[in-house]
């Protein structure tokens, strides 16, 4: 009886250490999944801001500013990058990623329209883009358990 009850309590201990150990190891993959995921959403929506603003300091005429606009905005590809982050992200980091999206639509928007890039309404716009990308970092930070401002 001795013996196989420690055979029974050496399989659990086993067991048990098993499943902490794939716990932590999933856990590390998703934050890391999470923490790609969530660059290349943030190097998309560099990207496309990069091209908008190529596009309001060009001379090009209205009709060419629409296309360069818009093409700007897709060729980035921020809306596959944003449907990644909606599939990994917590519900935070999901609305501060939607947020940020609206804020770059509204600068492409603004450069269709070929507002100067001096103009109080382009450079509102801007801020706001600013501040709402500031808080998607802040909420990707959190979410991955980073502290580094950096």
């Amino acid at each position: 009886m001795p013996a196989l009850l420690g055979t029974v309590l050496g399989a659990s201990v086993t067991l048990l250490a098993d499943r902490i150990r794939w716990r932590r190891d999933h856990a590390l993959l998703s934050q890391k999944t999470r923490r790609e995921v969530y660059a290349a959403y943030l190097a998309a929506l560099h990207t496309g801001s990069e091209r908008i603003r190529a596009v309001v300091l060009g001379d090009a005429t209205a009709a060419d500013r629409l296309s360069a606009a818009g093409e700007a905005f897709r060729a980035a590809g921020v809306y596959q990058a944003r449907e990644h982050v909606a599939l990994l992200a917590s519900e935070a980091v999901a609305c501060s990623a939607g947020q940020v999206l609206y804020r770059l639509r509204d600068l492409r928007d603004l450069a269709a329209r070929g507002l100067s890039p001096a103009s109080s309404d382009y450079e509102h716009a801007v801020m706001r883009y600013d501040e709402a990308l500031t808080d998607l970092r802040t909420a990707m930070r959190q979410d991955i358990g980073s502290t580094s401002g950096g």
